[in-house]
């Protein structure tokens, strides 16, 4: 999927770097991982404590590794070039993409819980902040 994510990028002129590879290689691997050592939490207040904080974390760490100018993954990269192409805020093409992920989801048989409803409407907002406090001001 990558693969097809990259090609994308051709017309938005993005190019990729060696963070694009490691974002396409190890984001996967690491969540994972993360998976098997964290309890698993039966506590309704807990899940969506720990799923808040998990957006925050994602955010954050997307701001991190775009700002390091090494390659944006390639979902990243392809919402940059579209924010750019567009002339608009990286916030604003990161939430159109991702309620269209959601709806398309949606349709085709997947459940929509307030977990996916939070992270597609606040993730756009977060990583603009976070790009923002790392000085990448457009995204």
């Amino acid at each position: 999927m990558s693969v097809f994510v990259l090609l994308c990028w051709i017309p938005l002129k993005v190019k990729p770097g060696l963070g694009t590879v490691a974002n396409a290689l190890f984001v996967g691997l690491f969540a994972d991982l993360w998976l098997q050592i964290l309890p698993e939490l039966a506590v309704y207040w807990q899940q969506l404590a720990v799923f808040l904080l998990g957006v925050v974390v994602v955010a954050i760490a997307t701001g991190l590794y775009i700002s390091s100018r090494l390659g944006s993954g390639p979902r990243d990269g392809l919402m940059q070039g579209t924010a750019n192409a567009l002339d608009k805020p990286f916030w604003l093409v990161r939430t159109a993409y991702e309620a269209s992920a959601l709806t398309i989801g949606w349709l085709m048989g997947g459940q929509v819980r307030e977990g996916t409803l939070i992270f597609a409407l606040t993730i756009g907002y977060l990583v603009q902040l976070s790009l923002k406090i790392f000085k990448i001001p457009k995204g």
